[in-house]
């Protein structure tokens, strides 16, 4: 599981945008400097950090708030590729909770 201090060490996230920059180099394909990401199942944004996807809105609350979310995270307007913090929610079963920071 990646840590915040590692995720900050690769990514930078972008709050208004929703966006990932990679910090670093790590491929081809991953340039320093260039978005992060690409559209994966069910449309959400996938991010591969040290070989394994992780999903960009659950990074993102990583990201803000110092902790992996133990449940799930949901966009408020529904559009699964907007990342930004504002559109951000932890949810339950029984629907959204007040969300952290």
């Amino acid at each position: 599981m990646i840590t915040q201090w590692r995720l900050k060490d690769v990514l930078h996230y972008d709050p208004e945008t929703g966006r990932f920059r990679w910090l670093v180099t790590n491929s081809v394909r991953a340039i320093a400097g260039s978005p992060a990401g690409s559209v994966a199942n069910r449309g959400h944004v996938s991010v591969r950090i040290d070989g394994r996807a992780y999903q960009a809105h659950r990074l993102a609350w990583l990201y803000m708030t110092g902790v992996w979310p133990t449940h799930m995270v949901g966009h408020a307007d529904s559009d699964v590729k907007n990342n930004r913090w504002v559109n951000l929610h932890v949810r339950t079963k029984r629907g959204r909770r007040p969300r952290a920071a």
